[in-house]
């Protein structure tokens, strides 16, 4: 992802990437309006459970948005399945999304990946 779009990301949401252990999103600028969307939902949820999440790592894999975050103390299981649910959803956004433009795509899947 362009430097500029990652900084501006960091900048906008400093508790969530404060951790990020990566120097470099890996994925392309197309899925940055779903990473925005992803980390303002993530923090707003966080927010508004008194949850301090983290994010560790950025990346596409198998054709879509990877996004590995951990948080603090420990969640009861309602918690932690809203977190995945979240999670899910982006993930299984970003399979109709084109990683490099951003305009609504399909999955192509060659080879078996």
């Amino acid at each position: 992802m362009d430097i500029a779009l990652e900084q501006a990301l960091r900048g906008d949401y400093p508790a969530l990437y404060s951790h990020y252990r990566e120097n470099h999103f890996w994925c392309e600028d197309g899925w940055y309006p779903l990473l925005r969307a992803l980390s303002q939902t993530l923090e707003t949820y966080g927010q508004e459970h008194d949850i301090r999440i983290h994010v560790h790592e950025v990346k596409q894999k198998f054709g879509t948005m990877r996004y590995y975050y951990g948080y603090d103390g420990v969640l009861p299981d309602r918690q932690k399945h809203a977190l995945f649910q979240i999670d899910e959803e982006y993930e299984d956004r970003s399979r109709r999304i084109c990683k490099h433009c951003g305009l609504p795509g399909t999955l192509l899947v060659r080879d078996g990946y």
